[in-house]
């Protein structure tokens, strides 16, 4: 069986990050009512592991971010983009979707407010966003600086435009469960961008896991899982799209494929032709065809 790895693609954006984030910095990024925790002193941080929240074309979302300071009264300048067009780049004048300033002191401030409504042209699926807290002054998009911190996050966008640049979802997923695992056949998409990987989400717990295109020619293998416990798989395709600059920027299929719901279990299939398979139970009981596994 091929092995899934760890979800999810760094952020592809341009580097940012403050020289100094010991006299202020952001503590938590608020979006849609979902977080980022930040860790003090922190020059950047790459959130973008998960999609911290799904947001609506043609609507506005809740965003706060709190800031702290070592002690002192300094003016700091947050600031949000969003690339809606999904190409990688960011564009200021068309991308960014908050800004405020205002003076922070040691016991700390919450920025927060509604973003500017996302275009109903923004492309559905995932959209990379950027975050900077900058002492005195509105931050540039790309490049370091003095003071503050810089938090790249990643967002679902529903109810926009299709990128007809991304991939579509796979034309099938079919799992089977196992004892305490289970697995995943998943069939590409029939036409458009040929997915590099897939992303896989785990419901109800929302785990998600990357399974590489090339791992797909059999059963993917889906380790710890629960017995008795009920799950579908969401599966996503995962397109390397590249840019006018040259970059490559992950394209995501702006829906997914469910697979059929399957409950692991402890019974392991009797591999004897005459189904005469027998294992005593706990309550003394025979049990005939299936050979239960105990321990």
């Amino acid at each position: 069986m091929g092995a899934p790895t760890t979800a999810y693609a760094a952020s592809p954006l341009c580097s940012s990050a403050s020289d100094t984030a010991t006299i202020e910095w952001v503590t938590r990024v608020g979006i849609g009512g979902n977080d980022i925790a930040v860790a003090p002193n922190t020059n950047y941080l790459d959130g973008s592991d998960a999609s911290i929240s799904t947001v609506n074309a043609g609507a506005t979302f809740d965003i706060e971010v709190d800031v702290i300071t070592s002690g002192s009264t300094f003016n700091e300048f947050v600031i949000l983009w969003l690339d809606l067009n999904q190409d990688g780049v960011i564009d200021d004048a068309t991308e960014r979707v908050f800004t405020q300033n205002a003076d922070v002191d040691g016991t700390g401030l919450t920025f927060s407010g509604a973003s500017t409504a996302i275009p109903a042209t923004a492309f559905n699926g995932t959209s990379y966003g950027r975050m900077i807290m900058q002492f005195a002054g509105s931050p540039n998009l790309c490049g370091s600086y003095g003071f503050g911190t810089t938090v790249d996050f990643r967002v679902d966008i529903t109810g926009g435009a299709e990128n007809p640049n991304a991939p579509l979802p796979p034309a099938s997923v079919v799992a089977t469960a196992g004892n305490g695992d289970g697995s995943l056949t998943i069939t590409p998409p029939l036409t458009g961008n040929t997915p590099i990987e897939y992303l896989v989400t785990i419901q109800p717990d929302g785990t998600q896991i990357t399974v590489p295109a090339s791992a797909i020619g059999g059963p993917i293998a889906i380790p710890g899982l629960t017995n008795e416990q009920t799950y579908t798989f969401d599966v996503t395709s995962v397109f390397d799209f590249t840019n006018a600059g040259g970059d490559t920027v992950p394209l995501s299929s702006s829906s997914s494929t469910t697979s059929n719901a399957v409950t692991p279990d402890g019974i392991a299939p009797c591999l004897d032709p005459l189904k005469l398979c027998q294992s005593w139970l706990s309550f003394g009981d025979w049990i005939d065809g299936t050979e239960t596994v105990l321990g």
